[in-house]
């Protein structure tokens, strides 16, 4: 399970919708495993994450691509509109 690290601070806060059978369950888990429920969902959660690492990476670098792409035509945009202010 991912920590936080000494300068990361658990400050993120996520309001879950559950259906009671599902809580229930996480409760008693959490129980059996000696952890708060938060723990218990932070834990699995981190567990997931770590094991979708690529996808996330693929996920980051198309975005990154499109944010360039819209930051290019914003730029040629306004060189544009530059151009036919002079004129």
């Amino acid at each position: 399970m991912a920590r936080p690290t000494k300068d990361e601070k658990k400050s993120a806060r996520l309001n879950l919708a559950l259906v009671p059978d599902l809580k229930s369950s996480l409760e008693k888990l959490a129980a059996i495993d000696e952890l708060s429920v938060n723990a218990l969902v932070e834990k699995v959660l981190s567990a997931y994450v770590g094991e979708r690492k690529a996808e996330i990476s693929e996920f980051d670098a198309a975005l990154k691509k499109i944010r360039a792409k819209r930051d290019k035509t914003s730029e040629d945009n306004s060189t544009v509109k530059d151009a036919d202010d002079n004129e």
